[in-house]
């Protein structure tokens, strides 16, 4: 099974340029990391919707400003570690993206990609590729 992870908060665009890109050519379920604010305000259903996305997703309640927590949540919610994870790191905020960062980036079959600022393209950051001088 191949997952797309995406870290949801007021910007939306990262992720729906990515998701794009990746559902062209590409079948997986779709694991939203939000927080109880967005959720509240519906930015999961929004990006779904500006997709016109008919497949599965699920939606993992981080804490804004808990990183140990949300180590906690992400090893009960996501089980199936031996699938391939590709992660936009883009959205969310700081304790957010570390607590992705460091959960994911344990696991072997896992991509993380990150979208500077004024940029156009998605930048590998996990697995990084070992530079030889």
């Amino acid at each position: 099974m191949q997952y797309f992870v995406m870290l949801v908060s007021d910007q939306t665009m990262p992720n729906l340029t990515f998701l794009t890109h990746l559902l062209k050519t590409n079948e997986g379920l779709l694991i939203f990391l939000t927080t109880q604010q967005m959720k509240d305000i519906k930015k999961v259903e929004a990006i779904i919707s500006a997709l016109n996305y008919q497949g599965e997703y699920t939606e993992i309640l981080l804490e804004p400003e808990n990183l140990k927590e949300n180590q906690s949540i992400l090893k009960e919610n996501i089980k199936d570690i031996n699938s391939t994870f590709i992660v936009n790191l883009t959205c969310g905020n700081k304790i957010m993206t570390l607590s992705a960062y460091l959960f994911f980036s344990q696991i072997s079959n896992a991509s993380i990609y990150y979208l500077p600022i004024n940029s156009n393209t998605f930048n590998l950051i996990y697995p990084r590729i070992p530079r030889i001088f």
